[in-house]
């Protein structure tokens, strides 16, 4: 359309043009576009007006009348008015309107397309960036399975060759063994003083007082012989899950879902009157579900990060962090000459680690079908007791690398929760969920009975060192010491 107005209006200026008489001009007319026409004729009944004897005659279906004449050209700059790339419509009062330019920057609009062209760039980069990260977490993910497929299998591998090498059982051995003299167990001690859920008690080495965590957010010191508390003390968290003594008596752990591990010396009072803190460990990414002192000094923990970790108390740094388990640490105990140790895992697994030696677990047991939640040391310090909660207990062997005897309950209502071994490691004991206490012959695996008193879910076990009882704690927020 500019090139026409263009032409139209060179040839218009090269036949001249005069004003007539009484003022009234004689233009020489441009004829715009029927594009033009056809456009302006829409805008103007657009704005409801019609056309009129001396109107410009905005009809496309008829021969437009001019629009734009040399004279109002002239006045408003001439041929470069016709140049313009945009412009703005002024009529509808039936004289001959101009077209008014508005110039555009070609700079602007240069920086406009290169500013929007950057950003649409920039847009597709973060799109392309987040489509490999999304990748790259596909490619690793997959690698995880992959890796978790290949352990599985190799697990599986390793629990079949344990079955083919096992040429025998313990019962077998022991079939004409005498049988065991009855357990005269009973309830000797009922301690209340906690207010919520008590889910974990351990002994001194005197084997007479007992330590005992709740709910409630209070560690409660007893002394077994009298029932009565000996110290009572405050935790800044109330999800206590794990509970230990030193061996001298000196200190008390506990740690839970506040995901540390605080030592109290109970020997010390702070100014509220309380067991002074000595240490507070942190560094852990889950819940602490186990504890145990090798000595004052010295303190092993297992929690839900899958990790086990050697302390030193006095300076709070690791001295060893232990790698194997693919779930939850739940549980841990200690080998009578302190130099190994075992945990169980709801990785369905029992791994034992030599504290002399770090790199690797020095064993793996296979067997359970769910998630172990006790382990205990045999007496001898060559076999392992665990319940889990599969709803069996089962004896392991370490000089053979074999499971020696499974034990089951007369009926099988619930999983087992905690477990011990009595001193001499003929009797082993299994908390459950069904509120009650079995024991079997270790021998010959024989079911000798149940004790009862608890309300509800036994929570933990400790067999005292001298052997002359037990203690268990429970969610009906009592802790009992039964004599054996």
């Amino acid at each position: 359309m500019q090139i026409r107005l263009k032409q139209e209006a060179l040839r218009n200026r090269a036949g001249g043009s005069s004003c007539g008489e009484g003022g009234r001009e004689n233009h020489t007319e441009l004829r715009p576009s029927r594009w033009f026409a056809r456009n302006h004729w829409v805008a103007a009944h657009a704005r409801g007006r019609s056309t009129k004897h001396g109107e410009t005659n905005l009809n496309p279906h008829s021969n437009p009348e001019p629009l734009l004449t040399q004279h109002h050209r002239q006045e408003s700059g001439g041929v470069e008015e016709a140049r313009c790339s945009t412009a703005r419509w002024e009529g509808g009062c039936g004289q001959p309107v101009s077209l008014k330019p508005v110039e555009a920057n070609q700079k602007n609009v240069t920086q406009g397309r290169t500013c929007l062209k950057e950003e649409r760039d920039s847009r597709k980069n973060v799109t392309q960036v987040i489509t490999c990260l999304k990748e790259e977490r596909d490619s690793r993910k997959n690698v995880t399975q992959g890796r978790t497929c290949l352990k599985e299998e190799r697990d599986s591998r390793k629990n079949e060759d344990q079955k083919t090498k096992a040429d025998t059982t313990l019962s077998e051995k022991c079939g004409d063994m005498g049988e065991v003299s009855k357990i005269r167990a009973g309830c000797k001690r009922m301690c209340k003083g906690h207010l919520n859920k008590v889910n974990s008690v351990h002994f001194s080495g005197d084997s007479r007082h007992l330590v005992s965590g709740s709910l409630d957010g209070k560690l409660i010191i007893w002394d077994i012989y009298t029932g009565n508390k000996t110290q009572i003390i405050p935790l800044m968290s109330a999800w206590v899950m794990s509970v230990a003594f030193s061996p001298s008596g000196n200190f008390v752990a506990s740690g839970g879902m506040d995901n540390q591990c605080t030592v109290h010396d109970i020997n010390n009072r702070d100014s509220t009157g309380a067991a002074k803190i000595s240490r507070e460990l942190m560094g852990y990414e889950g819940f602490l579900s186990s504890m145990r002192f090798l000595d004052d000094t010295n303190l092993i923990t297992g929690s839900g990060d899958m990790k086990v970790i050697h302390w030193d108390v006095q300076t709070g740094k690791k001295v060893v962090e232990f790698f194997g388990h693919s779930g939850d640490v739940a549980t841990m105990s200690l080998a009578p000459d302190m130099n190994c140790f075992v945990t169980g895992s709801v990785d369905r697994t029992i791994k034992v680690w030599d504290l002399r030696d770090t790199k690797t677990c020095k064993q793996t047991f296979w067997g359970h079908t769910s998630d172990v939640n006790s382990v205990y040391f045999h007496p001898s310090g060559f076999a392992i007791g665990s319940g889990s909660e599969d709803k069996t207990a089962r004896m392991w062997d370490l000089r053979s690398d074999q499971q020696l005897a499974e034990y089951k309950p007369p009926t099988s209502n619930s999983g087992f929760t905690c477990c011990g071994l009595s001193k001499s490691g003929r009797y082993i004991l299994c908390g459950s969920d069904d509120n009650t206490i079995h024991f079997w012959d270790t021998m010959k695996t024989t079911h000798q009975g149940t004790l009862q008193g608890h309300d509800n879910r036994i929570t933990s076990l400790a067999v005292t060192d001298n052997g002359i009882g037990f203690a268990t704690s429970s969610w009906d927020m009592g802790v009992r010491v039964w004599g054996l």
